[in-house]
């Protein structure tokens, strides 16, 4: 809807009315019409100054001053969460032409019409041109993430849309970011808390005149997206929602695996690449072991049981769990559990780079930290899990 109506606004505004001829006019030039009804309308340098007996509604109700993109240095260019543009539209023919304005943000939101009657055509036309260049301008333009990346500022102001882009939407931490780039972009979004690749229109934010952008001014820009066209879960979210689907699928198939004792339940272990090194496989297994509780209030550990195999992919599809064991056996007291940080770290760098086709160097590292700490504390399970991922457990053996 945007789109049509800021174009409508641009063809209206280059026809003109019928039958006049009008001196071209020098950009930047000061513009004012003022209508039969006593309503003014004046274009100075960009600008769109409205006043006059305007109808008494919200935030247009006495004077208004509204501000195209070609205003972005002005002192005052955002009057709601939506950037404001003002379209035009002339209608009639001969020397005078009635000319009606009209609000419209970013959201697709309109405002009440203000109509100028009885207008100078050629003045009516020329006002109508510059929102209508000023509105195109601002227009929807589809911007790869490494582009805004290596340049910003030459994005700022503009309405982009980015496609398979990274967000993280967490608490004073929401960014747009690059894995190979230290800069953070911050993001307004109608996401819950979480890591998203998404498809979104919004407008973009990096002048270098400001501070900083977001919470504490510590993002370079900010993108605040007006229309979410699609999301999907993507690095740690990603690892959480397949470690819920794998549980509750292992929790099912439990209840068939024989067991010595009583007070056992099932555990599902970290995510193990199925190929290494990672290069575009995208298939992560999980392996099922037991977690027992004596009744001396002991936690034990149990053997591998199963394990689950699923494509990153489509992480909604139905979890398929492979018995590797008939029977579940005691296999000592359980280690402590990994830290909180390197629970998350882990999976988060796993599933960026299986999306992706690699670890960069600087994951390879925590994820030799993060592999070789499970294991060792796991060490009782290791022989059930390692001869699955014959390489992976090589490179993790060479020191």
């Amino acid at each position: 809807m945007f789109r049509f109506i800021t174009t409508t606004a641009l063809i209206l505004g280059l026809l003109g009315p019928a039958g006049a001829v009008c001196p071209k006019t020098k950009a930047g030039a000061t513009v004012k019409v003022t209508g039969t009804n006593q309503i003014q309308v004046q274009l100075e340098q960009g600008r769109l100054h409205v006043s006059g007996p305007l109808p008494a509604t919200g935030e247009i109700a006495g004077q208004q001053l509204a501000f195209g993109t070609a205003a972005l240095d002005g002192a005052r260019w955002w009057l709601s969460e939506s950037l404001l543009f003002m379209t035009a539209r002339v209608t009639g023919s001969g020397d005078h032409v009635d000319l009606s304005i009209q609000r419209l943000n970013l959201k697709g939101e309109r405002g009440p019409v203000i109509p100028v009657p009885g207008v100078e055509a050629c003045a009516a036309q020329t006002i109508a041109n510059e929102l209508g260049v000023a509105a195109k301008a601002a227009g929807e333009k589809v911007v790869s993430t490494a582009a805004l990346f290596k340049n910003p500022a030459a994005f700022h102001g503009k309405v982009i849309r980015l496609k398979d882009a990274r967000v993280t939407m967490q608490f004073e931490g929401n960014a747009l970011w690059q894995r190979e780039s230290n800069a953070r972009f911050w993001v307004d979004a109608d996401l819950p808390q979480g890591s998203y690749r998404v498809d979104a229109i919004g407008l973009f934010e990096a002048d270098p005149k400001r501070g900083g952008y977001g919470h504490l001014g510590m993002s370079q820009g900010r993108w605040r997206v007006t229309r979410l066209l699609g999301s999907r879960p993507a690095g740690w979210t990603l690892g959480e929602l397949l470690q819920r689907r794998v549980a509750h699928a292992a929790e099912v198939a439990f209840k068939d695996v024989k067991r010595a004792t009583f007070g056992w339940s099932q555990r599902v272990s970290i995510p193990f690449p199925k190929a290494w090194p990672v290069k575009g496989d995208p298939i992560v297994c999980y392996y099922l072991y037991g977690h027992g509780e004596s009744k001396a209030g002991d936690q034990h550990v149990g053997s591998v049981w199963g394990r689950a195999c699923v494509d990153v992919r489509t992480p909604l599809a139905p979890v398929t769990i492979e018995r590797l064991a008939a029977e579940l056996k005691d296999l000592g007291t359980a280690p402590k559990p990994q830290s909180a940080m390197m629970a998350r770290v882990g999976p988060a760098f796993l599933f960026l780079a299986v999306e992706d086709g690699g670890f960069a160097d600087s994951e390879l590292s925590a994820m030799k930290v993060y592999y070789q700490g499970w294991l060792k504390a796991f060490g009782v399970l290791a022989p059930s899990i390692t001869p699955h991922h014959a390489a992976l457990a090589a490179w993790l053996n060479e020191g």
